[in-house]
């Protein structure tokens, strides 16, 4: 568990590295270009990486706060004998916690998901 959190904290090191990058090299080629129109293009691309980043972000770290009871219960069992059925409820309980609380988190953090979840919901109640 703690190697599969380490790649994700790791990937999302990497995804924020190239959206710093790529900004810093699309503000250069900006500034190489004289034009009388700016290229709103560029940024609105710039902002949906960022965006995209953030979002990469708060799922991270939504995934570590739910596996941190895990990996901290079993840290502690090593040391102070623990229930086996209270070791695994409480663990458990807090990884479950985490996929229940990924489509909230898409469906604020991203628009169009939040839109078509709403409008499904809306026909769901509206047929009934």
């Amino acid at each position: 568990m703690c190697v599969c959190l380490s790649i994700s904290a790791f990937s999302h090191v990497q995804i924020y590295k190239f959206v710093r990058h790529h900004q810093h090299w699309i503000q250069m080629q900006l500034q190489a270009v004289e034009a009388n129109t700016p290229n709103t293009g560029n940024v609105n691309n710039m902002s949906g990486l960022k965006k995209s980043a953030l979002n990469a972000l708060i799922v991270l770290l939504a995934l570590i706060t739910c596996y941190s009871p895990y990996i901290l219960v079993d840290v502690v069992s090593l040391v102070y004998p623990i229930n086996p059925f209270l070791r695994s409820s409480l663990s458990s309980t807090a990884v479950f916690i985490n996929s229940a609380l990924n489509p909230f988190l898409h469906c604020w953090r991203i628009s169009e998901i939040g839109d078509v979840v709403k409008q499904t919901c809306q026909k769901l109640v509206c047929c009934k």
